[in-house]
């Protein structure tokens, strides 16, 4: 499947997923993951980050420079979709927000980023030689 495909997918099911929870939802998660200490970080941490990693794929890791910082724009629009996410809790009765979720997310977002950048960078160094 190709990149942009599975990005899309994966979007779908992240927005599908955030909607449920919000709606109240989440009693679906199976009792042993609740029982996993952290899971809400995990969860935070890898989520926001394949979906950094994935849009980065995508865009081909392209940069925006904003403030006279080069960003990766798949990274960017990550980190607004997490922050966006995060506050909204403020607003939902069930929910809460978290700094120490948007710090998991935004580490993620840092990680699965710089994984992206790599392999982008890799890929183009194989097709040039």
């Amino acid at each position: 499947m190709r990149v942009k495909h599975l990005t899309i997918a994966f979007v779908i099911l992240l927005v599908g997923g955030i909607i449920l929870v919000n709606l109240g939802f989440d009693y679906a998660v199976s009792p042993i993951i609740r029982r996993i200490p952290g899971r809400d970080k995990i969860a935070h941490f890898v989520l926001l980050g394949l979906l950094a990693l994935l849009l980065n794929l995508s865009f081909h890791a392209k940069r925006v420079t904003i403030a006279g910082v080069p960003l990766l724009k798949g990274s960017l629009i990550a980190w607004v979709v997490a922050t966006i996410e995060e506050v909204s809790q403020l607003w939902l009765d069930h929910r809460d927000f978290g700094l120490d979720d948007l710090a998991a997310g935004y580490l993620g977002i840092l990680v699965f980023g710089a994984v992206a950048g790599y392999l982008v960078r890799r890929r183009r160094k194989k097709t040039v030689v």
